[in-house]
């Protein structure tokens, strides 16, 4: 795994994420564990994707206004393409929260990409 040098206020080592899956699951849930207690885990939330426009901007805007001067501060960068998020320098971890029929389009690069992947699904039936 990648990690960024920048450090939290806490002077721990900040981990950027990457979701990709910018649905309710994707910002109400996860984006929201990551984020909330970022001064004790230094995860912070750097990057969203998802294949539509309004919706990454509007769950960018929404996850920095819930935990505002937490774990999506600055605003998380937005993506319709996982493979650039994938390759955004500031993702460390990408966690996949699509259906799990679309698994696959973040799975496979992210980790042909050397990154380390989290989902909450089996991915035998996806991959």
């Amino acid at each position: 795994m990648k990690v960024t040098s920048d450090m939290s206020s806490s002077g721990r080592r900040v981990i950027g994420v990457g979701i990709i899956g910018a649905g309710a699951r994707g910002v109400n849930c996860i984006g929201r564990q990551i984020a909330e207690p970022f001064d004790d885990t230094g995860l912070r939330v750097a990057a969203l994707c998802d294949r539509n426009r309004e919706r990454v901007d509007a769950a960018a805007r929404l996850l920095h206004n819930l935990v505002p001067n937490r774990g999506a501060t600055p605003p998380p960068k937005t993506y319709l393409d996982a493979s650039q998020l994938i390759a955004a320098p500031e993702v460390d971890l990408v966690v996949i929260t699509t259906p799990s029929y679309l698994h696959r389009e973040g799975v496979t690069p992210a980790l042909r990409g050397g990154e380390t992947v989290q989902m909450r699904d089996i991915p035998g039936h996806a991959l």
